[in-house]
């Protein structure tokens, strides 16, 4: 298999300058192409960020499609244990936009503080 190795190297360096701890790992095909651990161990967990971005907006985009979901209703009228902690009048439209004013996650999962 031929992997354009330029981009693959801009991004390992990338990842590499983040400062926190990192797993980056590009597999294709079932091969494992880099697996590069920064500050973790092999059995560290990490929130999906941004590799659940695509699959989060194809589905809510399907379900919108469908007129399944209101974009505009509050996230806890589909989830309601969301709505605690005064989080009941966030809507499925500030969360999309990162606009709902709820703090980031700072740490890996299951990380010790």
């Amino acid at each position: 298999m031929t992997i354009d190795s330029a981009p693959l190297h801009r991004a390992r360096q990338l990842v590499a300058r983040r400062g926190g701890p990192t797993h980056f790992l590009v597999r294709y095909r079932g091969e494992t192409i880099v697996d590069d651990r920064h500050g973790v161990g092999e059995h560290a967990l990490f929130w999906p960020y941004s590799t659940s971005k695509l699959w989060i907006a194809t589905l809510v985009w399907a379900l919108y499609n469908d007129g399944v979901i209101d974009l505009d209703a509050p996230v806890a009228n589909y989830w309601p244990a969301f709505g605690r902690a005064g989080k009941h009048s966030i809507t499925v439209r500030e969360v999309l936009h990162h606009r709902s004013g709820l703090p980031r996650v700072g740490n890996p999962v299951g990380a010790q503080k």
